[in-house]
């Protein structure tokens, strides 16, 4: 899974730079593939059945924190790799 992968913790600096690519390549092409997935699999779906929706627009939510809380980790780790 991308979000696995992506809260490793780094074992050296190269691995670090390695993640870093990793999830800039994900938020580039992986995750907006999979939530046109996801709006193509919630339009299949009986347009009245409200849960589906709610629970769409919480999963897009929480991939938002999720990726803002993954860019302030990864500037701090910079940062520290600098000192």
């Amino acid at each position: 899974m991308i979000s696995d992968k992506a809260l490793t913790t780094p074992t050296n600096t190269q691995h670090l730079m390695e993640l870093k690519e990793f999830v800039s390549k994900a938020q580039e092409t992986d995750l907006p593939l999979l939530q046109e997935r996801m709006t193509q699999a919630g339009s299949r779906c009986v347009s009245h059945f409200t849960p589906v929706h709610t629970s769409e627009s919480m999963w897009g939510d929480r991939d938002t924190i999720k990726k803002k809380n993954f860019r302030k980790i990864m500037s701090l780790t910079v940062l520290c790799n600098k000192g």
